[in-house]
């Protein structure tokens, strides 16, 4: 059976990674990641899948740290189209 703070994260993590996708193209921060001269983050601020799969990771660590639970970081992979519809 699963556990519910399991499925409050697996309905968290993909709300706080598209608000915070949302918010750096809200800010012009993504604008501004293209335009650099890095290649890496210039790749990944024209990529909205590789945006989604950084920020959910990202969140499912941060997530995993605070609930010191390790299955947390297995969310990214299932949660990733989640964050895509909701950023489209």
């Amino acid at each position: 059976m699963l556990n519910i703070d399991f499925l409050m994260a697996f309905l968290l993590i993909p709300l706080c990674a598209a608000s915070f996708i949302l918010a750096l193209e809200k800010a012009k921060i993504i604008e501004a990641m293209q335009l650099q001269n890095f290649d890496f983050l210039a790749k990944l601020a024209k990529c909205e899948l590789c945006l989604c799969v950084w920020s959910n990771f990202i969140f499912s660590v941060i997530f995993a740290i605070i609930a010191f639970d390790f299955w947390l970081l297995f969310i990214p992979f299932a949660t990733i189209p989640i964050t895509l519809k909701l950023i489209r």
